[in-house]
């Protein structure tokens, strides 16, 4: 009784407008083709609200989805010389000739919409080949991907972020562990030396040795807090009025105490052309910065001159730190500002000042770069837009 009432059921159904609007809301288009890739039948012109064309002309696949090769020759698709290189030809023809059926070719498509703009999209496409015809018949879905595309290459870019996050992760930790250990191991040992010395001179190099490696260690404390606070997106900074020519003069003094010892060898210049300059900016953040530079300048430099200084260029301040010490090789200033890198044997510290400066002027909407000549000394610059941050300055 039910089976009866199912068949009766099913006759009653209209096959033609079953299949009407599956075609029509079917998220692919279809194309029924012979074995000349001629197409058939479509729901391409209705799910792009267009006339349909092959009831005035004979269209082949190329020519319906407005393959470009198909276009530009003058047989249509088919008749190009790289239609041959087609992945969607090649394999509807050997469909044709094996018999057989195949699925999911990926390509790039063109598709132009009812109001003649041209979607690019990537397709995937599969072939069902039907054998009840003469010389038999394919079903061509072809599928809108692009948005899978996206996604997938998003991923995949996520994951390769994630893997670089946790590679850097580890030799953070690794370089970090053998960072913190030496100064440490400096500190803790010549600590007990100096408890059991007597000589008053030894005890004073003792504790020079500690008074430094207190120093690398506070800066590398610093650099690690620094790093986590970028690393998390939270770098601090609170911008106030200070007086540019006042601040090199700061900078000046630490740069003549830091170049305790080398003072006959080394000449200090300041280079400072406008009488008075009022910015806005963190100037904890720009002492950070030129200290880096100027801390890198002197280790390097052994005799000659360090000039410091700034210029207003056009829509920029350029703040700049100069030295004749060894330089750098063409081969290693492109990643001079990358993280744990070390250019020299001369090198004592974390790696860490130049990259975070790097990520400093940044986020001051700045540039930073380095000049260098091996053997001759460097220049290492950034640059600041002054919209926004001179207040007032005169010449």
């Amino acid at each position: 009784m039910i089976e009866n009432c199912y068949l009766n059921q099913m006759q009653n159904i209209d096959s033609q407008a079953i299949l009407g609007a599956v075609l029509k809301n079917v998220n692919a288009y279809v194309l029924l083709i012979n074995s000349e890739v001629e197409v058939l039948f479509t729901n391409y012109f209705e799910l792009n609200n267009q006339e349909n064309l092959l009831e005035h002309k004979t269209l082949r696949v190329g020519d319906l989805l407005h393959c470009h090769n198909a276009e530009s020759s003058e047989g249509g698709c088919g008749t190009h010389e790289l239609c041959s290189r087609c992945i969607i030809r090649r394999s509807i023809t050997d469909s044709f000739q094996e018999k057989k059926s195949f699925s999911n070719i990926e390509d790039r498509l063109e598709i132009v919409l009812s109001n003649g703009s041209i979607n690019v999209c990537d397709v995937s496409v599969s072939g069902r080949y039907l054998s009840n015809a003469n010389n038999g018949q394919l079903v061509l879905t072809i599928h809108d991907i692009t948005l899978l595309k996206q996604t997938q290459n998003e991923l995949a870019e996520a994951k390769c972020k994630a893997e670089k996050a946790s590679q850097y992760k580890s030799d953070f930790l690794s370089n970090m562990g053998h960072e913190i250990r030496n100064p440490l191991n400096a500190i803790v040992g010549f600590s007990e030396l100096l408890m059991a010395e007597e000589n008053a001179d030894n005890r004073e190099q003792f504790m020079d040795i500690i008074r430094m490696n207190n120093g690398l260690l506070q800066q590398l404390v610093n650099d690690i807090l620094d790093m986590s606070k970028i690393e998390a997106g939270k770098l601090e900074f609170a911008d106030t009025e200070i007086d540019v020519n006042q601040f090199m003069s700061e900078l000046e003094y630490i740069a003549k105490l830091k170049l305790t010892g080398k003072e006959d060898a080394v000449e200090l210049v300041m280079n400072l052309p406008i009488e008075s300059l009022q910015i806005m900016i963190d100037q904890n953040r720009l002492m950070q910065v030129l200290t880096n530079f100027l801390t890198n300048a002197i280790k390097f430099t052994d005799k000659g001159k360090i000039e410091i200084g700034y210029q207003v260029r056009n829509n920029d301040l350029y703040f700049f730190v100069k030295d004749t010490g060894e330089g750098i090789s063409a081969d290693s200033l492109p990643s001079v500002f990358d993280r744990f890198v070390s250019h020299s044997k001369k090198s004592i510290g974390n790696g860490l000042g130049l990259a975070i400066s790097k990520t400093i002027i940044k986020k001051l909407d700045g540039q930073i770069g380095a000049m260098s000549t091996l053997g001759e000394g460097s220049t290492f610059w950034f640059t600041l837009p002054i919209d926004n941050r001179v207040i007032t300055h005169s010449a």
